[in-house]
């Protein structure tokens, strides 16, 4: 049964348009009871909870090189190269209308399911072992899982929040579990962001205080995504709150200094830090080299963030630690990066000092503690906060939307850049290179969209 019922999705999508769509098929269950629905909220690292843009996230942003393996050959001209497409910022990038976008497509098809839980659970029949009040925690998961998916998008496909939110185009908002429905229209980054803390609001109540699985999202998980979000936002108020709530239920964090250097023990310290798991789909980790730039801000030497993470192989470059899969949700140390940049922000320097040391004696050897007095000004805080939360999210892969967050702020903006073969390409501040264009495998059924 468990198993039929994930193919729930492929099953709805191959059927849509038939009109015996009332004739339950052989072989297969369709969602009645709340175990059901419940079981459509299981898996593992290969299904609804992935997301499968790790590629675009790190080729795009700064912290990672493209991996190019020795005598490969390398056509920078073919417009299908989507690795390089991606890397250079090219005007080809999902150009092709038959082309598959995973970061696209996957996330849309993880909102189906979501949205089919979120919709129905309530009518379905309770069958012991359940009871009425399980409807409302799985409902909350589905928002969870939902809101997730949509941060990933309007953070990919659209501008970062800022004074034109209303304005700006960002991502169609889908509710249904109707593949069949037409006319969705894009929405503005306010009103994704708006459904976002929407869901994670009503979410957050009903969330278990101690989730089956790691897969599975519990009420820190909840608040700690909603800090992130309020994050983006810049309502740097509320994102400190909810990181608070989150550290307060869940806030050790483990000294990746004195792991022994097994990879099983590195990649079990680094999930007990996390509130809940979303994997980066297949790839259990980009394969590419940490960039030039990115080591210019972590110490190789000190910082058990690479070196406890990371194998350098002569003549082939770094390789990450194969049994520690990134996690595109949050995570204990994520939480104390935002209080402290919070903390900054809205003038509590000490406080802001206290977390850093906090998360930096359990990440460096040799650790000295910051002091109030290493910083002359607000603002050199606020860029050594910044640094600490690249150094401490980089597997997370949110270094593109901080770079877009950042390039708001003049004394924070960017110009990044990209060598290949030769030749250097940028990523000006605000110049919208930053920014994924929408699938042309999407806009061929919406050729109205901008």
């Amino acid at each position: 049964m468990k198993k039929s019922l994930f193919s729930i999705l492929s099953l709805t999508l191959l059927s849509a348009c038939d009109k015996y769509l009332d004739i339950e098929p052989k072989g297969y269950v369709i969602p009645s009871t709340v175990e059901h629905y419940d079981l459509l909220l299981n898996g593992d690292d290969r299904s609804i909870h992935t997301t499968h843009n790790e590629e675009v996230l790190a080729l795009t942003a700064d912290d990672f090189d493209i991996r190019i393996f020795s005598n490969q050959e390398v056509d920078i001209k073919n417009p299908d190269n989507q690795e390089f497409q991606l890397y250079s910022w090219g005007e080809h990038r999902f150009y092709n209308p038959n082309m598959f976008v995973d970061s696209w497509n996957n996330a849309y098809a993880n909102i189906y399911v979501f949205n089919k839980v979120v919709n129905e659970v309530e009518q379905a029949e309770s069958v012991a072992p359940y009871s009425d009040s399980d409807k409302q925690r799985i409902q909350a998961e589905a928002l969870y899982g939902r809101a997730l998916e949509y941060f990933f998008l309007v953070n990919i496909f659209a501008k970062p929040y800022a004074s034109t939110a209303s304005t700006d185009l960002s991502v169609p908002i889908i509710v249904q579990a109707d593949v069949t429905q037409k006319g969705a229209e894009r929405a503005s980054v306010k009103d994704v962001y708006d459904f976002i803390i929407n869901d994670l609001e009503k979410a957050v109540s009903h969330l278990p205080e101690k989730s089956k699985v790691l897969t599975r999202p519990n009420k820190e998980a909840g608040y700690a995504l909603l800090s992130r979000v309020y994050l983006y936002k810049g309502e740097y108020e509320k994102a400190l709150e909810n990181a608070s709530k989150a550290l307060s239920i869940k806030g050790n964090l483990k000294n990746y200094v004195t792991l022994t250097q097994n990879s099983k023990i590195i990649a079990e310290a680094y999930q007990s830090e996390q509130y809940a798991l979303h994997y980066f789909g297949y790839t259990r980790g980009f394969q590419g080299p940490l960039s030039e730039d990115f080591k210019k801000v972590i110490d190789v030497n000190e910082d058990a963030r690479y070196y406890q993470f990371f194998v350098v192989y002569p003549g082939y470059g770094e390789y990450k630690s194969t049994q520690t899969q990134p996690n595109a949700a949050t995570s204990i140390g994520e939480m104390y990066v935002t209080r402290a940049e919070c903390y900054t922000r809205l003038g509590k320097k000490d406080l802001a000092i206290a977390d850093l040391n906090i998360l930096r004696e359990n990440r460096l050897k040799n650790y000295e503690p910051l002091q109030v007095s290493d910083f002359t000004t607000d603002e050199e805080l606020l860029k050594f906060c910044l640094d600490e939360r690249r150094r401490e999210t980089f597997q997370s892969h949110l270094r593109l939307f901080d770079l877009k967050r950042m390039n708001l702020n003049p004394a924070f903006a960017k110009t990044v850049t990209h060598t290949f073969q030769g030749v250097t390409y940028t990523a000006e501040p605000n110049s919208g290179k930053l920014v994924l264009p929408i699938p042309a495998q999407v806009l061929k059924f919406n050729p109205n969209w901008k």
